[in-house]
Order: structure tokens, then sequence, then C-alpha cells
């Protein structure tokens, strides 16, 4: 895989820098659809300059990561709106799994 990990610190970064301006009501859908673009982007590339051909390369990895962003955005905006009281059925049944603040960069 040699210098691909940047792919997925470069996108865990923006996604970072994402749930700390954006507030969570909005956060819960950029950062998703950040995740997902940056993903399709990656499978469009590896595509046209590997057509049918197998390498392994950061794709793999980023869809686990994407889906761990996914989650997390839907997790702290759920932690956020039970912290508040504002919660739905949806965000009560997920309670167990709700975030209450961004953890740490390194966390």
């Amino acid at each position: 895989i040699g210098v691909q990990w940047i792919h997925q610190l470069v996108s865990s970064l923006v996604a970072y820098v994402m749930f700390l301006i954006l507030p969570p009501e909005l956060s819960k859908i950029a950062v998703p659809v950040w995740a997902m673009l940056y993903i399709s982007a990656g499978h469009i590339h590896r595509q046209y300059i590997n057509y049918l051909g197998w390498d392994m390369d950061f794709t793999g990895a980023q869809m686990v990561l994407t889906m761990k962003l996914y989650s997390l955005a839907w997790n702290l905006y759920d932690g956020q709106a039970l912290a508040k009281g504002e919660g739905s059925r949806a965000s009560k049944k997920c309670a167990p799994f709700a975030v209450k603040e961004l953890p740490g960069i390194i966390e």
C-alpha cells in the first residue's frame, strides 16, 4: 500500500475539522456526504486506472473508515440531542451508543 495511508489521514482530519466547526444537526449530514464522496472518488479513480484489475489500494481501509465516520456523526448528534432533552424515538433507541462530546483527535 505504501504511502496510500495519507488518504485515511486526510479524510479523517477533514471530518474532524467539520465536527469542530459545524453544529451536530449539520455534521450528521455533511460528514457522511464528505466520506461517501471521498470513497466514491477513490473507487472511480481506481476503475479508471485499473479497470477489472485487482490491486490492493487504500479503498478497502477507506470503506471501513467511511462507516466509522458515518456512525460517529450520528452518535454525536444523538448524544447532544439527548443531553438537551430533544431526543427522538430513534435517538432514545440508540442512547447506549450516543457520544456526548467530540473525542480528542488521538482517541
